[in-house]
């Protein structure tokens, strides 16, 4: 056994023995989930690849599922899987670099459980690493705005144009869609702004 894949397995312990002393999965539902764990870290050890870290991140999703559905009565919930996800993707996007799906899904992970730390996070450093994407801008300046961040979204969408300006009428479309979708007080006077750039006619 490699010392990545020691370490991995030394760094679950605190998490194993929570879930044994909590009573949230039984001695051999633990046993089952140290096997499938190892054996996913040793096939990563030796050759790193995209699909197994998919498919290493949906076992632990799913699982997730499960524990916060045997946890719904347990007092101070750990964070254990989240955490284990959030590194999952960090580790498959320095093994496999470029990939955008990698990205845009490690956002929808965290938007699906609600963390909006993580959001915000993530939504501010992606277009970073991928400059080029429109879609990239797009679904973080939205993601932003669905947790209440009203400046980060349009910072977003204004540094897009800069970044991004053959795709101008695109964001512009976009960033008027976003603006009549989560109504603020300036929104109207933002969205005028916005349709004389691209010329379309007031409403």
């Amino acid at each position: 056994m490699s010392s990545s894949v020691i370490s991995e397995m030394e760094h679950m312990v605190p998490e194993l023995s929570y879930y044994k002393d909590k009573n949230i999965f039984s001695p051999a539902e633990i046993e089952a989930i140290i096997k499938k764990r190892k054996n996913f870290e040793q096939i990563l050890s030796v050759r790193p690849r995209l699909s197994i870290f998919l498919l290493y991140i949906e076992y632990e999703v799913l699982l997730e599922r499960i524990y916060l559905k045997r946890a719904k009565d347990v007092k101070n919930k750990r964070n254990y899987i989240t955490k284990r996800i959030d590194s999952l993707y960090c580790r498959a996007q320095f093994s496999c670099l470029g990939v955008e799906e990698l990205f845009i899904s490690h956002l929808e992970y965290f938007l699906s459980v609600n963390n909006k730390e993580k959001i915000k996070e993530i939504s501010l450093s992606i277009p970073k690493k991928c400059t080029g994407s429109l879609e990239v801008w797009l679904r973080c300046a939205f993601a932003l705005r669905s947790i209440g961040e009203v400046e980060g979204s349009r910072i977003l969408l204004q540094r897009s144009l800069r970044v991004l300006s053959h795709e101008k009428n695109r964001i512009i479309e976009e960033y008027i869609k976003l603006e009549e979708e989560n109504e603020e007080s300036d929104s109207s006077r933002i969205i005028e702004v916005l349709r004389k750039e691209i010329g379309v006619e007031c409403k």
